[in-house]
């Protein structure tokens, strides 16, 4: 069974071929399986997210979670709310057609000289800064990061 059809069941469909043994689905798989399920039937016009993509790898937010939202957002016209850290989702729903100006900005830092967190909101943010700090450790990070990437895309180590 290839892993497109796999997501297309129910869960109870999954655990029943699990319990069978018909296929050995992980407890990652399950919960992948459940996190795409509980947003493509959520009945809610507003979904809250808290970091929906813990302990996924980048394939699979990038090909699956990133896709069931953007779908959310702009076929059943759902609101969002997602605290998340990870590039490659934040990328794949403000990267896809028409979504960047869906999409709004709360930038939360404490600050330690007075022990307070700080809000600051903004409408489509193409700050470098921004994402810098919020989806970098900060910029030379980022800049070894993109070195590396492009060493092992040269066929370098």
């Amino acid at each position: 069974m290839d892993i497109k059809n796999y997501f297309m069941l129910s869960l109870s469909q999954i655990l029943q071929i699990k319990k069978h043994k018909f296929i050995d689905a992980s407890f990652g798989e399950v919960k992948k399986f459940i996190i795409l399920d509980k947003i493509r039937r959520s009945k809610y016009k507003f979904l809250i997210l808290d970091e929906p993509d813990y302990s996924f790898d980048n394939y699979f937010i990038k090909n699956y979670l990133a896709k069931e939202l953007v779908e959310v957002l702009k076929f059943q016209s759902k609101k969002l709310w997602l605290v998340t850290h990870n590039h490659v989702l934040w990328s794949e729903i403000y990267g896809a057609p028409g979504m960047n100006k869906k999409i709004s900005y709360i930038e939360c830092k404490y600050n330690n000289n007075d022990g307070k967190w700080e809000y600051k909101q903004s409408l489509n943010n193409n700050n470098f800064s921004f994402f810098l700090e919020n989806y970098e450790a900060d910029e030379e990070s980022y800049n070894l990061r993109k070195e590396l990437y492009g060493k092992y895309k040269e066929g370098g180590q």
